[in-house]
This record gives structure tokens, sequence and C-alpha cells, in this order.
């Protein structure tokens, strides 16, 4: 039986770190409380018709200019380097590659986030993720954000699982849209895991659990309405389990997690087992 890949691809904010990330470093810097701008941000998108990732992204440059506060590059991924991670965060993804290394299973990491790309890629988990996917700025030649290069949102975030699915990984590569046989894709949707906590992951939710891969709500247990909004998308039935953000070695995660493994090999056995029966003379 050849090795088997799985992808599992996760939301950045509220998943695997509380809080939205923008709100730690950032917002101290250039002085402008969490409410205030969040609120100045749906303002903006309210008045002039945009997109939800595309008005905070502008309001984060506008907000910089006026206090004379340009951001680079180099600053994002200063202020990523210590965004806070959920319980366990930190050794997940070497448990979990040796849990599908010791059964056969090659398993891939994603980032798939309204967040900041640039943030994530300054926090020493960065270099745990095959490919990040986020929302990143475009930059003048001294380095300083200027415009929105890339945004994603909730219906947006469905095309990575795309990409995943066929090997584009590349923003810009043409043959994503090239015809692609099933049984030649990278990483079929079925073997996909798909990890986030709330409203702005249901499309990718709901698409991997229809093509039976599998969907996790989770929660922060500090967070009420956290919990309601995971226990919501569970009863509805876009999501296939529900639980708390503790990634730590026993939590109900790495238990739900491995066993979707162990049916992924199982379901791959039964493949071989079928193939072998159509052989038969």
């Amino acid at each position: 039986m050849k090795k088997i890949k799985v992808a599992i691809c996760y939301d950045f904010d509220g998943t695997l770190s509380p809080g939205n990330m923008q709100e730690y470093d950032f917002m101290h810097k250039i002085g402008v409380n969490s409410q205030t701008f969040w609120r100045r941000s749906r303002a903006l998108m309210e008045e002039t018709n945009a997109d939800g990732v595309l008005a905070y992204m502008r309001l984060m440059i506008e907000e910089s200019v006026k206090k004379n506060l340009p951001f680079t590059r180099q600053d994002f991924k200063d202020y990523g380097k210590n965004l806070p991670l959920y319980n366990g965060v930190d050794t997940w993804f070497d448990r979990i590659n040796d849990y599908g290394k010791k059964n056969g299973i090659k398993i891939e990491h994603y980032i798939i986030s309204s967040g900041l790309r640039e943030m994530i890629l300054g926090h020493p988990i960065a270099k745990k993720f095959k490919h990040i996917y986020a929302s990143s700025f475009m930059y003048d030649e001294k380095g300083n954000a200027v415009w929105p290069a890339m945004a994603l949102n909730y219906t947006t975030k469905t095309q990575y699982l795309f990409r995943i699915n066929k090997g584009c990984l590349g923003i810009n590569d043409p043959e994503i849209n090239a015809f692609v046989p099933d049984e030649k894709r990278h990483i079929p949707l079925s073997c996909m895991i798909y990890v986030g906590d709330g409203i702005t992951d249901v499309p990718c939710m709901r698409l991997v659990k229809k093509e039976h891969g599998h969907s996790i709500a989770v929660y922060n247990n500090e967070n009420l309405e956290s919990k309601k909004a995971a226990r919501r998308l569970f009863k509805e039935g876009r999501v296939n389990f529900m639980t708390l953000a503790d990634y730590s070695e026993g939590s109900s995660m790495e238990q739900i997690v491995q066993t979707i493994l162990d049916k992924i090999k199982l379901d791959a056995k039964i493949e071989n087992l079928k193939k072998e029966c159509r052989k038969t003379k």
C-alpha cells in the first residue's frame, strides 16, 4: 500500500491562537484599543461597501500614517514572534507527524487565515507549515506597507483547499485550472482535516465535510461565545466534531485527529482490497 498523504488545514486566530493577532503588539504600538479599532473597521466596511478583510487592512495603514508610525514587513514578523498559542500547539505538529509516520501517513500542515501572513511567518511555529495562506500587504521602496496585496475572506478561503488538493500551491500557479484526474491529485479532499473556530471557516468546513474529509470546530473555554459558536456549527451539521482548543498530549483534540487518521488508513486499506478483487480472474 503506497504512503497516504493527509493535509491538516488550520485557521489561525481563535484556532491556534486566542484572540486576533492585530490586537497584540500592533495595536499597542499605534495606541488604539481593540474595540475602537474593530468598530471603525466595521464602519469603514459599511460606508464603502468593502470586503471586511480589506477594510481592516486599509484601517491599519490609515492609523499608522496618522500616528506617523509606518510599519514594515520586518515589523510584522517582530509582532508575530510572541503571539500566544493555545495549550500544546508548540509540540502538536511533531507529535501528530510522528503518529502519522508510525501508521504510514505523511501529514502536511497548512494555514488558511484571514489574519496577516507576515505575522504568522514571524512566529516560531511558521516552519511547521508546508504553506501559509493568509492576507498580506504590498510594500513601497522604503519597505513600508502601502496597500493590501492579498485578502482572504470566508468564501475565498475555499480556493486554497483546491490548491492543496491539486498540489498547485503558488498563488499565481496557472495550473490550478488544469484538468487533473482524481487519482493523480496531490491530496484528496477526503484526506483533509480542517480546523477552525467560527463563522468565517464555515465554507471550508462544509466543503471538506461534504467531500468525506473531516472538519473540527474548536473553542476557547474562557469565552462563552466561542463555545456557543462551536456548538452551533456542530448542531447544524457543518462540522464533524467540536472540541476544546487544547492541543496537548492526550487531549480530546489529539484523540479526534488520531482517530481520523486511523480511519483514513483503514479506508485506504479497504480500497486496496477492492482493487485486488477486481484483478481476480
